[in-house]
Protein backbone atom coordinates (compact mmCIF):
# COMPACT_ATOMS: atom_id res chain seq x y z
CA UNK A 1 0.00 0.00 0.00
CA UNK A 2 1.27 3.77 -0.63
CA UNK A 3 -0.28 6.78 0.65
CA UNK A 4 -0.08 10.24 -0.19
CA UNK A 5 -1.83 13.45 1.32
CA UNK A 6 -2.92 16.65 -0.27
CA UNK A 7 -4.74 19.54 1.25
CA UNK A 8 -5.83 23.45 1.35
CA UNK A 9 -5.65 25.69 3.91
CA UNK A 10 -9.03 26.13 5.52
CA UNK A 11 -9.26 30.09 4.67
CA UNK A 12 -9.19 28.98 0.54
CA UNK A 13 -5.54 29.38 -0.32
CA UNK A 14 -4.26 27.51 -2.99
CA UNK A 15 -7.49 27.42 -4.79
CA UNK A 16 -6.97 25.75 -8.01
CA UNK A 17 -7.68 28.90 -10.99
CA UNK A 18 -11.06 28.37 -12.01
CA UNK A 19 -13.09 26.93 -8.97
CA UNK A 20 -14.77 29.21 -6.33
CA UNK A 21 -13.42 28.95 -3.16
CA UNK A 22 -16.31 26.97 -1.82
CA UNK A 23 -15.17 24.17 -4.73
CA UNK A 24 -11.12 24.07 -3.88
CA UNK A 25 -9.62 21.11 -3.39
CA UNK A 26 -9.40 19.70 0.01
CA UNK A 27 -7.42 17.36 2.55
CA UNK A 28 -7.58 13.72 1.53
CA UNK A 29 -5.96 10.97 1.43
CA UNK A 30 -4.82 8.89 -1.21
CA UNK A 31 -4.44 4.23 -0.81
CA UNK A 32 -3.33 2.62 -3.52
CA UNK A 33 -4.37 -1.26 -2.32
CA UNK A 34 -3.16 -4.11 -4.27
CA UNK A 35 -5.55 -6.78 -3.23
CA UNK A 36 -9.29 -6.44 -2.85
CA UNK A 37 -9.16 -7.36 0.37
CA UNK A 38 -7.25 -4.38 1.31
CA UNK A 39 -9.19 -2.58 -1.00
CA UNK A 40 -12.18 -3.07 1.19
CA UNK A 41 -11.00 -2.76 4.26
CA UNK A 42 -10.03 0.94 3.56
CA UNK A 43 -13.43 1.28 1.84
CA UNK A 44 -14.75 0.82 5.59
CA UNK A 45 -13.61 4.46 6.79
CA UNK A 46 -15.62 7.16 6.76
CA UNK A 47 -15.82 8.92 3.68
CA UNK A 48 -13.55 6.68 1.29
CA UNK A 49 -14.46 6.44 -1.94
CA UNK A 50 -13.06 3.85 -4.74
CA UNK A 51 -11.49 5.50 -7.93
CA UNK A 52 -11.06 3.60 -10.98
CA UNK A 53 -10.32 5.44 -14.54
CA UNK A 54 -11.18 9.03 -12.44
CA UNK A 55 -12.87 9.99 -15.81
CA UNK A 56 -15.98 11.19 -12.97
CA UNK A 57 -14.68 11.29 -9.86
CA UNK A 58 -12.05 13.56 -10.31
CA UNK A 59 -14.57 15.85 -12.22
CA UNK A 60 -16.67 15.58 -9.58
CA UNK A 61 -14.30 16.23 -6.81
CA UNK A 62 -12.76 19.18 -8.40
CA UNK A 63 -16.08 20.68 -8.51
CA UNK A 64 -17.20 20.01 -5.10
CA UNK A 65 -19.97 17.41 -5.53
CA UNK A 66 -17.75 15.15 -4.00
CA UNK A 67 -15.89 15.57 -0.85
CA UNK A 68 -13.80 12.26 -0.35
CA UNK A 69 -11.66 11.88 2.69
CA UNK A 70 -10.13 8.92 1.47
CA UNK A 71 -9.36 7.76 -2.48
CA UNK A 72 -9.17 4.10 -3.03
CA UNK A 73 -7.15 3.68 -6.10
CA UNK A 74 -7.98 0.38 -7.24
CA UNK A 75 -6.18 0.08 -10.52
CA UNK A 76 -3.47 -2.00 -9.31
CA UNK A 77 -5.56 -4.76 -8.13
CA UNK A 78 -4.98 -7.63 -10.82
CA UNK A 79 -7.93 -9.71 -9.94
CA UNK A 80 -10.26 -6.15 -11.14
CA UNK A 81 -8.26 -6.19 -14.50
CA UNK A 82 -8.86 -9.65 -15.52
CA UNK A 83 -11.09 -10.63 -18.65
CA UNK A 84 -12.02 -14.16 -18.51
CA UNK A 85 -14.02 -16.61 -20.66
CA UNK A 86 -15.35 -19.59 -19.31
CA UNK A 87 -18.50 -22.21 -19.52
CA UNK A 88 -20.98 -20.00 -18.59
CA UNK A 89 -20.11 -16.78 -20.15
CA UNK A 90 -17.21 -14.26 -19.75
CA UNK A 91 -16.09 -12.69 -16.21
CA UNK A 92 -14.86 -8.61 -16.59
CA UNK A 93 -12.99 -7.35 -13.62
CA UNK A 94 -14.56 -3.83 -13.03
CA UNK A 95 -11.15 -2.01 -13.56
CA UNK A 96 -10.95 -3.32 -16.98
CA UNK A 97 -11.36 -0.32 -19.50
CA UNK A 98 -13.41 0.68 -22.45
CA UNK A 99 -10.76 0.51 -24.52
CA UNK A 100 -9.52 -2.68 -24.00
CA UNK A 101 -12.70 -4.31 -23.99
CA UNK A 102 -13.32 -2.34 -26.96
CA UNK A 103 -11.19 -5.14 -28.57
CA UNK A 104 -13.52 -8.31 -27.86
CA UNK A 105 -15.72 -7.73 -30.97
CA UNK A 106 -17.31 -10.77 -32.06
CA UNK A 107 -16.88 -12.50 -29.01
CA UNK A 108 -20.94 -12.24 -28.12
CA UNK A 109 -20.72 -9.42 -26.77
CA UNK A 110 -20.94 -7.00 -29.70
CA UNK A 111 -24.27 -4.50 -27.70
CA UNK A 112 -21.69 -4.46 -24.85
CA UNK A 113 -18.60 -3.31 -27.53
CA UNK A 114 -20.47 -1.09 -29.60
CA UNK A 115 -21.16 0.83 -26.55
CA UNK A 116 -17.55 0.68 -24.88
CA UNK A 117 -16.31 1.98 -28.89
CA UNK A 118 -17.80 5.16 -28.74
CA UNK A 119 -18.00 6.27 -25.21
CA UNK A 120 -16.24 9.36 -24.91
CA UNK A 121 -13.44 10.01 -26.48
CA UNK A 122 -10.30 7.88 -27.18
CA UNK A 123 -8.61 9.62 -23.90
CA UNK A 124 -11.12 9.00 -21.98
CA UNK A 125 -11.55 5.43 -23.20
CA UNK A 126 -8.14 4.34 -21.93
CA UNK A 127 -8.84 5.49 -18.50
CA UNK A 128 -12.38 5.04 -18.10
CA UNK A 129 -13.72 1.41 -16.73
CA UNK A 130 -16.55 -0.88 -16.81
CA UNK A 131 -16.86 -1.18 -13.36
CA UNK A 132 -16.88 2.73 -12.92
CA UNK A 133 -19.47 3.16 -15.69
CA UNK A 134 -21.69 1.12 -13.83
CA UNK A 135 -21.25 2.31 -10.30
CA UNK A 136 -21.76 5.79 -11.97
CA UNK A 137 -25.03 5.00 -12.80
CA UNK A 138 -25.89 7.59 -15.32
CA UNK A 139 -29.07 6.66 -17.51
CA UNK A 140 -27.45 7.66 -20.56
CA UNK A 141 -24.37 5.74 -19.59
CA UNK A 142 -23.20 3.42 -23.31
CA UNK A 143 -22.37 0.49 -21.64
CA UNK A 144 -25.65 0.02 -19.46
CA UNK A 145 -27.69 -0.52 -22.06
CA UNK A 146 -25.65 -3.70 -23.52
CA UNK A 147 -24.78 -4.96 -20.06
CA UNK A 148 -28.71 -5.50 -19.61
CA UNK A 149 -29.36 -7.59 -22.19
CA UNK A 150 -26.58 -9.52 -21.90
CA UNK A 151 -27.60 -10.59 -18.38
CA UNK A 152 -24.87 -8.23 -16.82
CA UNK A 153 -24.10 -9.25 -12.71
CA UNK A 154 -22.29 -7.73 -10.61
CA UNK A 155 -20.32 -9.01 -7.40
CA UNK A 156 -20.10 -6.81 -4.93
CA UNK A 157 -17.40 -6.85 -2.11
CA UNK A 158 -17.32 -5.75 1.37
CA UNK A 159 -15.40 -6.69 4.81
CA UNK A 160 -18.51 -9.02 5.62
CA UNK A 161 -18.84 -10.95 1.88
CA UNK A 162 -19.75 -10.67 -0.71
CA UNK A 163 -23.47 -10.65 -3.13
CA UNK A 164 -24.28 -11.18 -6.62
CA UNK A 165 -26.80 -8.51 -8.17
CA UNK A 166 -28.20 -8.48 -11.42
CA UNK A 167 -28.37 -5.08 -12.98
CA UNK A 168 -31.84 -5.14 -13.81
CA UNK A 169 -31.65 -4.57 -9.69
CA UNK A 170 -28.94 -2.55 -9.15
CA UNK A 171 -29.79 0.93 -10.84
CA UNK A 172 -32.09 2.84 -8.68
CA UNK A 173 -31.90 6.31 -10.08
CA UNK A 174 -30.31 9.04 -11.64
CA UNK A 175 -25.97 8.06 -10.24
CA UNK A 176 -27.90 6.26 -7.71
CA UNK A 177 -27.78 2.17 -7.32
CA UNK A 178 -27.77 -0.30 -4.11
CA UNK A 179 -23.69 -0.34 -4.00
CA UNK A 180 -23.29 0.90 -0.01
CA UNK A 181 -20.03 2.82 0.33
CA UNK A 182 -18.43 0.01 2.10
CA UNK A 183 -18.69 -2.23 -0.83
CA UNK A 184 -16.74 -2.55 -4.14
CA UNK A 185 -17.83 -3.92 -7.66
CA UNK A 186 -15.38 -6.70 -8.32
CA UNK A 187 -16.57 -7.90 -11.03
CA UNK A 188 -19.33 -8.59 -13.66
CA UNK A 189 -20.44 -11.39 -15.18
CA UNK A 190 -22.07 -11.56 -18.40
CA UNK A 191 -24.16 -14.01 -20.68
CA UNK A 192 -22.27 -13.79 -24.37
CA UNK A 193 -24.89 -13.77 -27.18
CA UNK A 194 -24.90 -17.08 -29.15
CA UNK A 195 -27.25 -15.14 -31.89
CA UNK A 196 -26.82 -11.22 -32.29
CA UNK A 197 -26.50 -8.12 -30.32
CA UNK A 198 -26.13 -4.11 -30.85
CA UNK A 199 -26.21 -0.92 -29.63
CA UNK A 200 -27.31 2.30 -31.10
CA UNK A 201 -27.64 6.06 -29.80
CA UNK A 202 -28.71 9.36 -30.99
CA UNK A 203 -25.85 12.16 -30.27
CA UNK A 204 -25.59 15.49 -31.96
CA UNK A 205 -22.16 14.74 -32.07
CA UNK A 206 -20.39 11.77 -33.11
CA UNK A 207 -17.73 11.43 -30.41
CA UNK A 208 -17.28 12.99 -26.86
CA UNK A 209 -21.30 13.39 -26.62
CA UNK A 210 -23.99 11.96 -23.95
CA UNK A 211 -26.76 10.07 -25.61
CA UNK A 212 -30.15 11.78 -26.38
CA UNK A 213 -31.82 7.79 -26.71
CA UNK A 214 -29.68 5.08 -26.80
CA UNK A 215 -30.92 1.28 -27.30
CA UNK A 216 -29.50 -2.02 -27.02
CA UNK A 217 -30.73 -5.08 -28.42
CA UNK A 218 -29.76 -9.20 -28.17
CA UNK A 219 -31.75 -11.85 -30.36
CA UNK A 220 -31.11 -15.38 -30.50
CA UNK A 221 -32.44 -17.04 -33.62
CA UNK A 222 -33.29 -20.64 -33.98
CA UNK A 223 -32.32 -23.07 -37.04
CA UNK A 224 -35.67 -22.32 -39.27
CA UNK A 225 -34.28 -18.24 -38.61
CA UNK A 226 -37.21 -17.80 -36.09
CA UNK A 227 -36.16 -15.86 -32.88
CA UNK A 228 -36.67 -17.72 -29.98
CA UNK A 229 -35.34 -15.38 -27.31
CA UNK A 230 -34.76 -11.59 -27.47
CA UNK A 231 -33.58 -8.47 -24.93
CA UNK A 232 -34.18 -4.88 -25.53
CA UNK A 233 -32.56 -2.50 -23.20
CA UNK A 234 -32.82 1.32 -23.75
CA UNK A 235 -30.96 3.99 -21.86
CA UNK A 236 -31.67 8.01 -21.69
CA UNK A 237 -35.47 7.79 -21.59
CA UNK A 238 -36.24 7.53 -18.09
CA UNK A 239 -34.30 7.48 -14.57
CA UNK A 240 -32.63 4.63 -14.91
CA UNK A 241 -31.78 1.88 -17.75
CA UNK A 242 -34.14 -0.27 -18.14
CA UNK A 243 -34.64 -4.27 -20.11
CA UNK A 244 -37.86 -3.58 -22.11
CA UNK A 245 -39.41 -7.14 -21.45
CA UNK A 246 -42.73 -6.86 -23.36
CA UNK A 247 -41.16 -5.52 -26.82
CA UNK A 248 -38.44 -8.00 -26.88
CA UNK A 249 -41.59 -10.65 -26.35
CA UNK A 250 -43.13 -9.23 -29.65
CA UNK A 251 -39.97 -10.53 -31.31
CA UNK A 252 -40.04 -14.26 -29.97
CA UNK A 253 -41.78 -16.30 -32.58
CA UNK A 254 -41.07 -13.87 -35.52
CA UNK A 255 -38.44 -13.73 -38.07
CA UNK A 256 -38.05 -10.47 -37.39
CA UNK A 257 -40.20 -9.29 -40.28
CA UNK A 258 -40.78 -5.73 -40.94
CA UNK A 259 -44.47 -5.63 -38.96
CA UNK A 260 -42.93 -7.52 -36.23
CA UNK A 261 -40.04 -4.73 -35.99
CA UNK A 262 -42.52 -2.04 -36.26
CA UNK A 263 -44.88 -3.64 -33.21
CA UNK A 264 -41.71 -3.83 -31.05
CA UNK A 265 -40.83 -0.69 -31.94
CA UNK A 266 -44.23 0.29 -30.40
CA UNK A 267 -44.00 -1.36 -27.88
CA UNK A 268 -40.54 0.37 -26.60
CA UNK A 269 -41.96 3.61 -27.55
CA UNK A 270 -45.01 2.61 -24.91
CA UNK A 271 -42.57 1.39 -22.24
CA UNK A 272 -40.42 4.44 -21.70
CA UNK A 273 -40.90 7.72 -19.85
CA UNK A 274 -38.30 10.16 -20.78
CA UNK A 275 -38.12 13.68 -19.45
CA UNK A 276 -37.30 17.22 -21.37
CA UNK A 277 -34.01 18.17 -20.47
CA UNK A 278 -31.24 20.53 -22.60
CA UNK A 279 -30.53 17.19 -24.33
CA UNK A 280 -33.88 16.83 -25.72
CA UNK A 281 -37.39 17.15 -25.15
CA UNK A 282 -39.85 14.12 -23.75
CA UNK A 283 -41.70 14.81 -27.83
CA UNK A 284 -38.28 14.47 -29.49
CA UNK A 285 -36.74 11.60 -27.52
CA UNK A 286 -40.32 9.48 -28.77
CA UNK A 287 -39.75 10.34 -32.58
CA UNK A 288 -36.17 9.53 -32.46
CA UNK A 289 -36.99 6.35 -30.09
CA UNK A 290 -38.18 4.72 -32.92
CA UNK A 291 -35.90 4.52 -36.11
CA UNK A 292 -33.28 3.96 -33.61
CA UNK A 293 -34.74 1.14 -32.32
CA UNK A 294 -35.36 -0.13 -35.99
CA UNK A 295 -31.94 -0.08 -36.50
CA UNK A 296 -30.51 -1.44 -33.49
CA UNK A 297 -33.17 -4.81 -34.12
CA UNK A 298 -32.05 -4.60 -37.68
CA UNK A 299 -28.51 -4.50 -36.85
CA UNK A 300 -28.77 -7.23 -34.20
CA UNK A 301 -30.66 -9.64 -36.63
CA UNK A 302 -27.99 -9.28 -39.06
CA UNK A 303 -25.28 -10.45 -36.63
CA UNK A 304 -27.22 -13.54 -35.65
CA UNK A 305 -27.99 -14.36 -39.69
CA UNK A 306 -24.50 -13.48 -40.21
CA UNK A 307 -23.14 -15.93 -36.99
CA UNK A 308 -25.41 -18.56 -38.43
CA UNK A 309 -23.84 -18.70 -41.76
CA UNK A 310 -20.65 -18.70 -40.31
CA UNK A 311 -21.63 -21.77 -38.12
CA UNK A 312 -22.99 -23.40 -40.94
CA UNK A 313 -26.67 -23.81 -39.30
Amino acid sequence: MTQASLATTPSGAGVVPGLAPSTALRHFRYERPQSVSDAVAMLEGDGAVPLAGGTDVVIMRAAGTLTPRVLVDVKAIPDLRMIRKHETGWTLGAAVTMARFAQLRGKGLDALVDGAAVLGGVQTRSRATIGGNVCRSSPAGDVLPGLLVLGGRATLQSVSGSRTVGLDKFFTGPGMNVRRPDELVTQLDLKPSDGGSAFERFTYRSWMDLAVVSLAVRLELGADGTCVEAAIAAGAVGPVPILIGDAAAVLVGSRCESEAIDAACESIASAVDPISDVRGSRTFRLRVLRPLARRAISKAHARAVDGAVADGT
